[in-house]
């Protein structure tokens, strides 16, 4: 037999395969296909008796694989444990970007709401950003029902002497002044 080990093709059908249970990432430092190429590796070398079965192979990237070579690294392989560990880790960032996406799109939604709410009862187009902001916080913390007759309490002391973004600065400091003394009545009561 010659020095290098002979070696068969693993085949497109099982490299693919064995890329999508890796997600696609190198198991040994993480990275994607997105980001470098992978190959296949075999855990256990086939200079050193490895096999080419499904078992034996991990996705990898090249430079991990030229890294390593034929080194037969057993105790810093990835395990089945290892695979499972980091298939849960990435089902739970997706899930976790999955429901920070949502809570974005409600909050934006709520936000708009607002902005909605506040240029019907104001007539105009958009509202200060900063203002918009500070209010916005408000009813965050305290619910639509609660800032909107604020809102309205607001409107109904400035528009007399204000307009445009003069009004949406004099209405967030009334409202500011409201919420304080919410609060204030509030902490007394306790």
């Amino acid at each position: 037999m010659s020095a290098r080990a002979k070696r068969k093709s693993t085949g497109k059908r099982l490299r693919f395969s064995i890329f999508a249970r890796d997600k696609f990432t190198c198991r040994y430092c993480g990275r994607q296909s997105d980001e470098i190429a992978l190959v296949l590796d075999h855990v256990v070398p086939v200079s050193k008796g490895g096999t080419s079965d499904e078992n034996n192979l991990v996705t990898c990237c090249v430079e991990c694989n030229q890294g390593k070579a034929d080194i037969l690294i057993e105790h810093a392989a990835p395990t089945e444990t290892d695979r499972l560990r980091m298939e849960q880790e990435m089902r739970e960032q997706e899930m976790a970007a999955e429901f920070a996406a949502r809570t974005n799109e409600a909050r934006q939604r709520r936000l708009g709401s607002m902005v909605q709410f506040w240029c019907g009862l104001t007539g105009c187009n958009d509202l200060h950003r900063r203002t918009g902001m500070i209010v916005f916080r408000y009813v965050q913390d305290h619910g639509e029902s609660v800032v909107y007759p604020w809102i309205e309490s607001a409107y109904q002391a400035c528009a007399a002497t204000s307009a445009g973004p003069a009004l949406d600065a004099n209405m967030g400091r009334y409202i500011s002044g409201i919420r304080r003394a919410v609060l204030q009545t509030k902490e007394e009561a306790v």
